[in-house]
């Protein structure tokens, strides 16, 4: 059954209303009629059947027929770092490491970044779009979060806690599967991805002394987005095999 997105504080008494681009794709492409069935999730892991009443010019109106909450995944522990590519390839990244479960994608600001995000809400605002769709599509209930644009010491002090996974093509990187053989099922985990240039000698000092480890990702020279999606599918994929 199909889904659509709606914001949690469009239901309440029983009774939701779905608006913006949910209600468009039901009416426009769902072409659903008073009486039709539908799902939808507030991203925050709340599953609602819903019941169309009445179809309004700017918002679909529904009975909650059940409501059920949905346990987050493995991915909620990951937190890639990828300083946006050029183009729309950071909307790529988004769009499928939220496929895949992503918990937080961070703007990363490097030395070397060619894009720079600080006061570009609306472009964030639009990841945080693409993010929602791709979860709805990938038939999910948690959304990833989309950070505001930080800067390398910003998620090196914030996930100090955290497993940190510094993608970096140095002479003792290893493998993401050694880099988690340690992890003890608990602990969050931090991917950090650079620029197209790459992270800078001293951006690679300052994550070791934070304890990050840096990882391979293999023998051919990686885009940024790509290199996003690789770490974050091979990390998720380690993460649930220590995990079974």
């Amino acid at each position: 059954m199909d889904r659509v997105y709606i914001s949690k504080e469009h239901v309440a008494g029983g009774q939701a209303g779905v608006d913006g681009e949910s209600r468009d794709h039901l009416v426009k492409s769902l072409r659903v009629h008073p009486g039709d069935r539908f799902l939808a999730t507030d991203g925050e892991g709340r599953e609602l059947l819903l019941e169309t009443t009445a179809i309004g010019p700017r918002i679909v109106e529904a009975r909650v027929v059940e409501e059920r909450r949905v346990a987050p995944g493995i991915g909620r522990a990951v937190t890639l770092a990828l300083s946006p590519p050029k183009g729309n390839r950071m909307e790529t990244a988004v769009e499928k490491c939220s496929e895949m479960g992503a918990g937080r994608i961070v703007p990363l600001l490097c030395a070397r970044s060619v894009v720079k995000t600080e006061a570009d809400s609306s472009r964030v605002e639009r990841w945080r779009r693409i993010a929602r769709s791709a979860m709805v599509q990938s038939e999910q209930c948690w959304s990833v979060e989309i950070s505001p644009p930080r800067t390398m010491d910003d998620v090196l002090a914030e996930n100090g806690e955290a497993q940190l996974l510094l993608a970096h093509p140095a002479p003792d990187s290893i493998t993401i599967d050694a880099a988690l053989a340690a992890w003890n099922g608990n602990a969050c985990v931090t991917l950090l991805v650079g620029p197209e240039g790459g992270f800078t000698e001293e951006e690679v000092d300052r994550a070791r002394k934070k304890g990050a480890s840096t990882i391979g990702l293999g023998s051919t020279r990686l885009r940024s987005e790509t290199a996003a999606i690789v770490a974050l599918a091979l990390a998720l994929d380690a993460l649930r095999r220590k995990s079974r």
